[in-house]
C-alpha cells in the first residue's frame, strides 16, 4: 500500500442506502404473493386438483419467503462516521465496526462475490462478511480505504481500489 495516502478522509456522501422504493415494494409483493398462494393452497385445491396446481402455491410461497428474507436480512443502509462504520439492516441489528479494529478487508469469491472485513472484537478476531451487490460498492470500499489506510487487504481489491486523492510532497513536478 503507498504510504502517501491521506489518513481519516471521510467520503463525500456519508450514508449510502439501498432504493428504500424498490425494498419495500419487493417486501410487500413477496408477503401478498405468499398469502395469496397459502389461501389458494387451502380454499382453492380440492381432492380432485391436479397434482401440478398442488404443488405450484408451495413454490410460490417458497420463493416469496425467500425473497423476504433476503431482504430483511441483507444490507440497507452503509453510515460512515468519524469512529466507525455502520452496517445496517432492516430485520436484524445494525453492526458497528470502530475504525481503530479494522484490520483485513478481502475480496471472496465463492458461489457470489462477497467482501470479508475482519476485525478485533473484545480481544477476538471478528469477521463481518457482506455481498458486492450493494448501489455504489467501490464508493464504499474506497471510503473504507480512506479512513483506515492502514488496512491491510488482498492483492485484487489492492488493485482495484485508489483510496483518496493522494499526493506526495516528496516528489517534484517534471514539467
Amino acid at each position: 500500500m503507498p504510504e502517501n495516502r491521506i489518513p481519516g478522509i471521510l467520503p463525500a456522501k456519508k450514508v449510502y442506502r439501498f432504493n428504500q422504493f424498490v425494498r419495500w415494494l419487493v417486501l410487500v409483493f413477496a408477503v401478498a404473493a405468499s398469502a395469496y398462494a397459502v389461501w389458494v393452497a387451502f380454499n382453492k385445491i380440492g381432492a380432485d386438483t391436479k397434482i401440478f396446481f398442488k404443488i405450484v402455491p408451495f413454490i410460490i410461497v417458497f420463493l416469496a419467503v425467500n425473497t423476504i428474507i433476503k431482504n430483511l436480512f441483507s444490507i440497507n443502509t452503509v453510515r460512515f462516521t468519524a469512529g466507525a462504520i455502520q452496517f445496517g439492516f432492516i430485520g436484524r441489528a445494525k453492526v458497528v465496526i470502530p475504525w481503530e479494529s479494522m484490520k483485513k478487508m478481502e475480496f471472496v469469491t465463492s458461489r457470489q462475490r462477497l467482501i470479508r472485513i475482519t476485525y478485533d472484537k473484545n480481544g477476538n478476531d471478528a469477521v463481518f462478511t457482506f455481498t458486492t451487490a450493494f448501489p455504489k460498492i467501490l464508493e464504499i470500499l474506497n471510503g473504507i480505504l480512506g479512513m483506515k489506510p492502514d488496512i491491510e487487504m488482498d492483492e485484487f481489491l489492492d488493485k482495484v481500489l485508489v483510496g483518496p486523492p493522494t499526493y506526495n510532497i516528496d516528489e517534484k513536478e517534471d514539467k
